[in-house]
């Protein structure tokens, strides 16, 4: 009875163990048009040029308090390589939270092309996060 209440503290311990030492996770960055309880609840690869203004958002958990994040936007100027057009640093205010940012059109109309938008974090070793989306004229959709 012994030897079954010990391995049963073990595995309890352990269990303990792996629980409170979980690690920081964020989720993959989802752009769409507009959001939905404060976040994208899916994923949109392609825009038109009269979108208003295009979402980013990614959900973070047990991120350390002295941690930052920047969401980087970037547009394709030769299809290529990426030229940054905006920066926006978030704080997470909670170890787990929705982290998020937006882009609103830079003239009339978004110019045709390939976007990104990168999730960089300091504070923490975390890969930066990327998602791409596309606008694209109803013309060229033909």
């Amino acid at each position: 009875m012994k030897s079954r209440f010990g391995i049963f503290l073990c595995f309890c311990l352990l269990i303990f163990a792996a629980c409170s030492s979980e690690r920081s996770m964020v989720s993959e960055i989802k752009v769409c048009p507009e959001f939905t309880n404060h976040r994208c609840q899916t994923h949109v690869e392609i825009f038109s040029p009269q979108t208003p203004e295009i979402f980013a958002s990614s959900i973070a958990n047990n991120l350390p308090a002295d941690s930052t994040a920047t969401f980087v936007w970037s547009f394709a100027t030769n299809g290529k390589s990426f030229q940054e057009i905006k920066r926006f640093g978030v704080t997470p205010g909670n170890q787990s939270e929705i982290l998020s940012s937006s882009l609103s059109k830079l003239d009339s109309l978004w110019p045709v092309g390939t976007y990104q938008v990168e999730l960089i974090f300091s504070g923490i070793e975390i890969t930066p996060l990327t998602s791409n989306f596309v606008i694209k004229s109803t013309r060229e959709e033909m």
